[in-house]
């Protein structure tokens, strides 16, 4: 909410889930923050978030009949509802390439959003839902560059694939950075 810019020497973000629509007004106010973070996914650092995080990568969160801009490292704008939209166990397939996860990967996870994608735009995904919402249209994962933006939560020790998708890709990051 307060910081103008992100840390100089990272090497990968992760965003975890939340309400960022409570503080809509004041993220989307900090503009020098939302240029930091999607100049940072633009220029390739890895990010991997989680729902709120999806929600503050977007380019705008609407709620309460007021749009919010957002980062804009995502395609797409959101929209918050009174209802959830998204709520229960999650399963998704790998089916396509990403900077996290291998494709054919089985991720089981939870989700509970009020939001969902606005209008009906057109964008890459990296997994198929085979249970519960993710983005709708049975996908989830919105992966541009080296994002992974998901409305599915993983567990840290329910998933041990993400520690080490997290790790490679910050690695990988770190590596290119001194070529």
């Amino acid at each position: 909410l307060n910081d103008a810019r992100l840390p100089g020497d990272l090497d990968a973000l992760v965003i975890g889930g939340g309400f960022p629509e409570t503080h809509a007004p004041a993220l989307s106010a900090n503009t020098a923050f939302l240029a930091a973070l999607g100049g940072a996914a633009a220029r390739g650092l890895p990010v991997y978030a989680e729902c709120g995080g999806l929600m503050l990568l977007s380019r705008a969160i609407h709620w309460r009949g007021v749009r919010h801009p957002m980062a804009g490292a995502l395609p797409f704008e959101v929209e918050v509802l009174p209802s959830p939209q998204g709520h229960g166990y999650v399963e998704l397939t790998v089916e396509g390439a990403n900077a996290f996860f291998p494709v054919g990967t089985r991720l089981k996870g939870h989700e509970f959003h009020s939001s969902r994608v606005a209008g009906r735009q057109a964008f890459p995904t990296a997994a198929a839902v085979t249970r519960g919402t993710g983005l709708g249209g049975g996908r989830d994962a919105a992966c541009p560059g080296n994002l992974w933006a998901a409305y599915t939560h993983l567990h840290a020790s329910g998933c041990p694939e993400w520690t080490t998708a997290v790790l490679s890709a910050a690695s990988h990051f770190t590596l290119s950075r001194k070529r």
